[in-house]
């Protein structure tokens, strides 16, 4: 069955007033001889929160740095509003997109303030002078992530979910409307994770585009509104997130168990997951 057919069922958009801000045609990439990821097609609409999912080595992260432009696909185009990806100029796609890859180390003894304010590096100009403007998003953004108590501390005197928010509020000082995210929820416990999915959540529907790998299947059918599955390379349904996450889909991608209940208020979706070997009552709920 080819990616084309099995997408089939899940992406039918009868909306003609919905914007597709990212338009994926036939895409291939590979490192070096070894192809990673088959004929990628599919659209991801402004204003929406879409969440990648898929085991791991699937793909997910490579199509992300596929949109962050970190790599060029290998054949078929990628669109961003109407324009072939890497025809945008990188200051002026750094002023529309932001990206936070899953290693976002610094080593370098930066203050908190003094990353979330590279932020604004898109707007700062040739020597990088900082006007009220970029100072007043760059405090906004640490207040938003609670780091206002250690706004002057190393980074890398920092735990890692510390870090984690550091850069997330990074992300948020460079004001862009469209956010990458690739695992945002790593190293953040409970508290903060559910924290940052309901802003993102919020984000989406006041007009942000946020696009994220998501590990936790429950959480994202909880929180996306959107969903693109990934098996092995290829994409395997996207759409609207209960189009794309039935029984039968994740049973068959992640060989697992699942049964599916709408959640609490008529809010997304409860996943349950567990061994497939198993007959008995669920064990796991979250982690795919």
């Amino acid at each position: 069955m080819t990616c084309n057919r099995m997408t089939e069922s899940a992406s039918k958009n009868t909306s003609a007033n919905i914007e597709t801000i990212f338009q994926l045609n036939d895409v291939f990439f590979a490192y070096g001889k070894q192809e990673v990821l088959h004929g990628l097609t599919c659209g991801i609409t402004r204003g929406t929160f879409t969440a990648i999912v898929g085991p791991n080595g699937c793909g997910k992260s490579t199509l992300m740095s596929l949109l962050s432009r970190n790599h060029v696909p290998a054949q078929g185009k990628i669109i961003f509003m109407n324009k072939i990806l890497n025809q945008w100029p990188r200051k002026e796609y750094a002023r529309q997109v932001s990206y936070l890859p899953q290693a976002n180390e610094i080593a370098f003894d930066f203050t908190v303030r003094e990353v979330v304010a590279m932020g604004r590096f898109p707007y700062t100009g040739r020597f990088g002078t900082m006007t009220a403007k970029d100072w007043q998003a760059t405090e906004e953004a640490i207040h938003t992530h609670e780091l206002h108590g250690m706004a002057d501390k190393p980074v890398t005197q920092l735990s890692g979910g510390e870090r984690q928010r550091v850069a997330l509020a990074r992300i948020q000082a460079a004001e862009t409307d469209v956010w990458l995210l690739d695992e945002p929820t790593a190293n953040l416990d409970v508290h903060h994770a559910l924290e940052l999915l309901q802003s993102l959540r919020k984000l989406a529907e006041s007009g942000k585009t946020v696009v994220t790998v998501l590990h936790e299947l429950n959480l994202a059918a909880l929180y996306a509104k959107h969903a693109i599955m990934m098996q092995s390379g290829q994409i395997v349904a996207h759409g609207q997130t209960e189009d794309v996450f039935t029984e039968k889909r994740i049973e068959d991608v992640f060989q697992v168990g699942c049964r599916i209940q709408q959640a609490q208020k008529n809010k997304g979706m409860e996943i349950s997951l567990f061994p497939q070997s198993a007959q008995a009552t669920p064990a796991s709920s979250i982690i795919n």
